[in-house]
C-alpha cells in the first residue's frame, strides 16, 4: 500500500459520517463539523492535557505520567488493547549532568483482518510530553510560568485518541495491524520512540508505516511531510 494512500486512508476514516461523525448540516455539508461528536471529543482532551495540573507535561514528571494515563484509560475504553513488552513501558534516560530521567510509553493494539498482512503495522504516533514550568522575572519578581502545550502536542494526542476510536469500531477495514503510540520523552532526544524501536518492538522491519501527530492544531494549507533518515540515539537502560 503506498504510505500516502495510507495517510489520506486515515484521514478520510476521521472525518466519514460512517465513521460516527455527527453531522448537523444537510447532505454533503460540512457546517456542522465544528460542532460534532468527534470535534467536542477533541476539545475535551486538549482541555485535560494542556489543563494546569499537568503543568506543561515535562517529560519525567507527574504531568507526563497523567497523560500517559489518560491516553491508557482512554484507549481502553474504546476497545483498544493495551500492550505491556516483556522490558515493560517505562524506560531510564542518563542525562550527562543530571539525575535520570524515568518516563514511559503507551502502547494500544489493533489487529488487522488479514492473515497474509496482519503481521505488519502501521504505526500512528503522538509525543506525549511538552517543555513543563519554570519561572521568569519581571521587576524583580519572580513569577511561575507553565508552557501548556495545547498544540504541542495535547492537539496531537487528541487527534491520536480520535483515530484511535475510529480504527477500532472500523477494525474490519484494516489489513494490517495498527500501533497506536504515545511517546514519552520525546523532547529529551527522542528517548521514547528510541527505545520503542530498540528495546520494546521486537518486529521493526515489519512497520510498513509511520503517522507522527505533531501540533496539528497549528492552521496550514494541508498536510506537512517530514521523513528523518536518521536520529540521534541517548544513553539508557
Amino acid at each position: 500500500m503506498n504510505r500516502l494512500r495510507i495517510i489520506f486512508f486515515f484521514a478520510a476514516l476521521l472525518l466519514c459520517r460512517n465513521a460516527g461523525a455527527q453531522y448537523m448540516g444537510g447532505a454533503g455539508s460540512l457546517e456542522g463539523l465544528y460542532d460534532s461528536e468527534t470535534v467536542r471529543s477533541m476539545k475535551e482532551h486538549v482541555a485535560y492535557l494542556s489543563g494546569a495540573q499537568l503543568e506543561g507535561r515535562k517529560a519525567g514528571s507527574e504531568g507526563e505520567r497523567l497523560a500517559a494515563a489518560y491516553l491508557r484509560d482512554y484507549l481502553a475504553s474504546v476497545g483498544v488493547d493495551i500492550i505491556v513488552p516483556p522490558s515493560g513501558s517505562e524506560f531510564a534516560l542518563v542525562r550527562e549532568g543530571a539525575d535520570t530521567l524515568r518516563s514511559l510509553n503507551v502502547c494500544g493494539f489493533i489487529q488487522g483482518w488479514d492473515p497474509n498482512l496482519n503481521g505488519h503495522y502501521i504505526v500512528i504516533g503522538a509525543r506525549m510530553d511538552n517543555l513543563g514550568s519554570d519561572t521568569y522575572t519581571v521587576n524583580g519578581e519572580t513569577t511561575p510560568r507553565i508552557y501548556y502545550g495545547a498544540n504541542g502536542n495535547a492537539s496531537g494526542m487528541a487527534m491520536l485518541l480520535e483515530l484511535a476510536k475510529k480504527l477500532s469500531m472500523n477494525r474490519s477495514l484494516l489489513r494490517r495491524s495498527v500501533l497506536i503510540m504515545g511517546f514519552g520523552a520525546s523532547r529529551e532526544t527522542l528517548a521514547g520512540s528510541w527505545y520503542f524501536l530498540n528495546r520494546a518492538f521486537s518486529d521493526v522491519d515489519r512497520i510498513d508505516a509511520m503517522i507522527n501527530l505533531d501540533m496539528v492544531g497549528t492552521g496550514g494549507n494541508g498536510i506537512m511531510n517530514h521523513v528523518f533518515d536518521s536520529y540521534e540515539p541517548y544513553k539508557g537502560e
